[in-house]
């Protein structure tokens, strides 16, 4: 094919030349260009890769050490079958690197040079292949059944993830990465990934892994450098370690169903995690998440055998009211301990259909009451009443009441119309025995118009408002105090001529000094 410009490649190093108008040659240019320019390229690529690997620095030793002449080299890269005469497919097998190279999007013009040359054919037949800040455009490698590397290179379209073995001195087979669009991996024939498969990659949509059995680590570090905007996990099983940890930017979606993990999982210290639903799950080994931030968080029919950390973990948005963020854990079993200390749940918390085999630990956290059912309350109190905390119990148990209060008032029993008013008043009087303080502004502030009424009967002052009702109210009033002094307890404490107000402001007394007795010994029982 006839070249428009003679001129050579302006990448540092390179001196092929370049095609038509671009500053390139076909292995460094950019391959996002105009669809006839790419046609075009991807049929010139091949040829090139060729002469790339045998000016190779491990070829050019095995074309030393075997006396291989370049043109039979050639022709067996170029050839289908590679059985070409003189070559030994064994002893032409060695490691290439290659360096910046940009890969097209494998497509085959009408006439192209030298038949149908397909540039992962080519790479079949090399025994390891680094790629090292390269580009590609190609949606998949699955067919290369060679072990490979990357490092530092960019995937621009989306891409499948088949592995075919580690490299020798490589911990992954994804280093420092960049995936632009959606990824998706690809088991081996026996349904298995054998090999750790990411390191400090970033993901800009979505990491898909489902149908998986991952015999070693899907990200090798603790800490991950890296960035993440969705992952999608589906009837998958994990026998190493699953780590997200330490990710800054924002998680928009994590979503695991219908998978067993039997290593320990690590959610801890991520920067904001939007929405992370956890569905038929199965966690036979440690679940921490300390230090982590989930807007929406919901299990549903998980079972977590094994010890689970929310410590210093934050659900829902502060500030915000939000039902779709209260965190909810849907026939959940918890068979080990289950820590929630220091936990905050801005919107809400639901366990009401949870199982707790053992006494989960609430210590020191914050549950908005807002959106959080009676049952929950119920259960955090007797975690605490289970361990003798009696404070925190006695807190628990006001928010309790309080949401009985609210189902009683939605009640149509009528019943329950009158345990409501009990409720009521309790709630006032002291917030069901959690404030002594309420009860003292209550008792001191009757005590005010008892002695008005006092100082008005004493001043005469009721009989001079409306003299015309003064015989009736003297005639009801006389009845009334007669009632009142039969009630011997309080008898020789009513005041004269006044015994049945001063009664019933008594009764009242009396309930609200056993609202303080009530609270301050809630407030200091051991």
């Amino acid at each position: 094919m006839k070249e428009d410009k003679k001129t050579t490649c302006d990448f540092e190093g390179c001196s092929r030349v370049v095609y038509s108008d671009l500053k390139q040659c076909v292995l460094h240019c950019d391959k996002d260009i105009d669809s006839s320019k790419l046609k075009i390229l991807s049929a010139l690529f091949p040829e090139a890769l060729i002469e790339y690997i045998l000016e190779s620095k491990n070829f050019k030793k095995l074309i030393d050490d075997h006396n291989f002449a370049k043109d039979l080299l050639e022709t067996y890269f170029k050839g289908n079958t590679g059985n070409v005469s003189g070559i030994n497919p064994e002893e032409v097998k060695c490691l290439v690197i290659f360096n910046n190279i940009k890969f097209p999007v494998r497509v085959f013009p009408e006439k192209p040079f030298n038949g149908n040359i397909d540039y992962l054919e080519i790479l079949k037949k090399l025994h390891s292949v680094s790629f090292i800040s390269c580009d590609f455009w190609e949606g998949t490698f699955n067919n290369l059944s060679i072990p490979y590397y990357f490092h530092n290179c960019n995937f621009f379209n989306n891409w499948e993830i088949k592995e075919t073995g580690l490299l020798e001195d490589s911990k992954t087979l994804y280093s420092n990465c960049f995936f632009y669009k959606h990824t998706k991996i690809i088991p081996n024939s026996g349904g298995c990934i054998n090999s750790p498969l990411f390191v400090s990659c970033e993901f800009k949509e979505t990491l898909n892994l489902q149908n998986t059995r991952f015999r070693a680590q899907v990200f090798f570090e603790n800490i991950y450098p890296g960035k993440i905007k969705n992952i999608h996990i589906t009837n998958c099983e994990f026998d190493k370690r699953f780590t997200l940890n330490g990710f800054n930017n924002v998680i928009n979606h994590v979503n695991i169903k219908n998978s067993t993990f039997k290593s320990k999982v690590n959610l801890k210290n991520n920067h904001i995690i939007k929405e992370i639903y956890l569905n038929d799950s199965n966690f036979e080994d440690i679940f921490d998440s300390y230090g982590s931030n989930f807007h929406q968080f919901n299990t549903h029919k998980c079972i977590f055998q094994d010890y689970i950390g929310f410590e210093h973990s934050e659900f829902g948005q502060e500030n915000k009211t939000n039902k779709e963020q209260i965190a909810t854990f849907l026939y959940t079993t918890f068979e080990s301990i289950s820590n929630f200390r220091n936990t905050k749940f801005h919107n809400g918390l639901d366990i009401e259909n949870s199982n707790f085999k053992e006494t989960p630990n609430f210590l020191n956290s914050g549950v908005n009451p807002e959106n959080t059912n009676r049952e929950t309350f119920r259960i955090i109190k007797n975690s605490f009443d289970s361990v003798g905390n009696n404070i925190e119990a006695n807190r628990f148990f006001a928010l309790e009441m309080s949401k009985y209060k609210d189902e009683l008032l939605k009640s149509k029993n009528k019943d329950d119309k009158q345990k409501l008013f009990v409720f009521k008043w309790n709630k006032r009087f002291s917030n069901f025995g959690q404030s002594y303080r309420r009860p003292i502004y209550w008792l001191l502030g009757l005590l005010i118009p008892l002695y008005l009424l006092k100082l008005g009967k004493d001043c005469n002052l009721l009989y001079k408002i409306y003299p015309p009702l003064n015989n009736i109210i003297e005639c009801i009033s006389k009845h009334f105090n007669g009632v009142a002094q039969t009630f011997l307890p309080f008898e020789r404490f009513l005041i004269e001529g006044m015994e049945f107000i001063s009664l019933c402001f008594y009764i009242v007394f009396v309930i609200l000094i056993w609202q303080i007795i009530v609270a301050v010994k809630r407030h200091t029982k051991r």
